[in-house]
């Protein structure tokens, strides 16, 4: 199965703050590399790589490695084309202004697959040397919530699929 690589994202461990959306008040304040920023995105001709070692992407972080990380959980992939039913969800999104590479804590945005078609042990060959195993299906954390500013964005994930 091929896909477009549109962005390499990485993120290092840091306080997640969850605030209250009427006044403010932090909820929960964890610590989490969920908030990832790009490191290369657009075309990657000749650019130089970026090492992806058996537990993940060189420079990514995780905070809590019994629920992250690991060999089965070392890359995180996510479509592009789900960008767009978010910002439908959280205008705060669109105020952004650029493609939000990262956005749920991916490293690699994708484009050309999606969630439908593909199923646990395919192989997804990313540009000519990279090959990811999809181990398991994605599980939104309890964190998930706070990195996208709503107490329903755990909900909108699982029922839009997205």
């Amino acid at each position: 199965m091929q896909a477009e690589l549109l962005a390499i994202c990485t993120g290092k461990v840091r306080p997640l703050i969850m605030r209250d959306p009427h006044d403010e008040r932090i909820l929960m304040q964890e610590m989490s590399a969920i908030e990832k920023s790009p490191i290369r995105q657009g075309p990657h001709q000749g650019a130089p790589e970026v090492q992806c070692h058996p537990l993940g992407i060189e420079g990514d972080e995780q905070a809590d490695l019994s629920v992250h990380g690991g060999i089965d959980q070392a890359v995180y992939c996510y479509p592009s084309e789900h960008y767009q039913t978010w910002q439908q969800h959280l205008p705060w999104i669109t105020s952004i202004g650029t493609t939000p590479f990262g956005l749920v804590g991916e490293n690699l945005c994708t484009q050309g697959i999606n969630e439908r078609d593909i199923f646990i042990g395919d192989q997804i060959q990313i540009g000519k040397t990279c090959r990811l195993m999809v181990t398991r299906p994605r599980i939104p954390c309890t964190k998930f919530n706070a990195r996208m500013k709503s107490n329903q964005a755990v909900k909108i994930m699982v029922q839009e699929g997205i």
